[in-house]
Parts: C-alpha cells; structure tokens; sequence
C-alpha cells in the first residue's frame, strides 16, 4: 500500500509539472521501417527521432494501395501509442496526465488517414449496471470529443459502452478498480 502511495504521489508531481514540451525518447537516426528498409531518422510509425509524427501517410498495405494501415502498423500502433485512459472513481473527465497521451493518439491519427478507432467506456464494478453502462459512454465521448478538438474527425471514431461487463482486473480492491475505471481503443483500417 506504501508503494502505491508513492507511485501516486509521483505521478501527480509529474502532471503538476507538466509543460508544453514534449518528452521523447531517443531513437537510432537509422531504423527499420516495417518492410526492413532502413528509413533515416523514421520508426515503424512513422514517428521521427524526436518523437514527432509525421505529417504524410505513405505507408502501404499487402495489395500497395496507398494511405491503408498493414497490420503490424496497426499492432505497434495499438501496443506504442494507443494507451488507455484512466479515470477517477464515479467520474469522467480526462486527467491532465492522460491528455499527452490523447495528444500522441492524435497525432498518429491524423499522420495515418486510414486509421479508425473505436473507444470502449469501461468501469468498475461498484454501482449499478445501468449507471456503469452511462458512465462508460461518459467516458468514451470524453475522449472522442478531447480527440475531435485535438482534430481528429468524428467519422474516424466510434465509441461503445461496456460499464462493468468486461473488467480487466476481478479483485475488489481500490488498484484493480482504478485498472478497470478506463477508455480503450480498438485500432481499425
């Protein structure tokens, strides 16, 4: 529990001492790209050594139509970028922490034009299943609407509901509701 305190107690000091500059990870100025051609200062992504997508999508799909997502972009994507939100208990705003990761995800959105999402609303299992149901719609147009003004476009996103249905954690204790109290993403083509 000691533990848990701190993390939690980390975490807020990093989002209080959030700024506009983003944090990267440093890349080798060659790597692979996802047909093994080494591609200068690109990742798989299509992100550059700085962390920054780029803006053209010139990736290209088994049958080499231009603009459409292979899956193993779409299975990086999903493992890299496409992280889960997490909310606090009985609400639905976005954290301040979470808004850098809704600001990646839409920028690789709006880098890869083929990209669709679908935002799944997720809750612990305290409450009703119909309040659950509400408050995990709450949660998934939450983040549609943060991706929408970060400019991604509403016909590129859909959201469902699952409330309680579909917990990633069974125990009831307050770490694995928090793990449950989330929006994922499904990335499609």
């Amino acid at each position: 529990m000691k533990r848990f305190f701190v993390a939690v107690l980390f975490l807020a000091l990093i989002a209080g001492c959030a700024t506009d500059k983003k944090v990267t990870v440093p890349q080798d100025d060659q790597t692979k790209n996802i047909s093994g051609e080494k591609d200068a200062g690109k990742d798989a992504l299509g992100t550059d050594k700085n962390g920054r997508v780029s803006g053209r999508d010139d990736s290209l799909d088994k049958t080499g139509k231009a603009g459409q997502l292979t899956d193993e972009q779409i299975r990086i994507a999903s493992r890299d970028i496409f992280r889960d939100v997490h909310f606090d208990y009985d609400r639905y705003e976005i954290k301040d922490a979470d808004k850098a990761v809704l600001t990646t995800i839409s920028e690789w959105m709006i880098a890869h034009k083929g990209a669709r999402a679908l935002i799944e609303g997720h809750c612990d299992d305290r409450g009703s299943n119909e309040y659950n149901l509400g408050l995990g719609d709450q949660r998934a147009q939450a983040v549609k609407n943060l991706l929408n003004t970060l400019g991604v476009t509403s016909d590129r996103m859909e959201t469902v509901s699952y409330g309680e249905d579909k917990p990633l954690c069974t125990e009831q204790i307050e770490t694995c509701w928090s793990s449950n109290r989330r929006a994922h993403f499904v990335l499609t083509k």
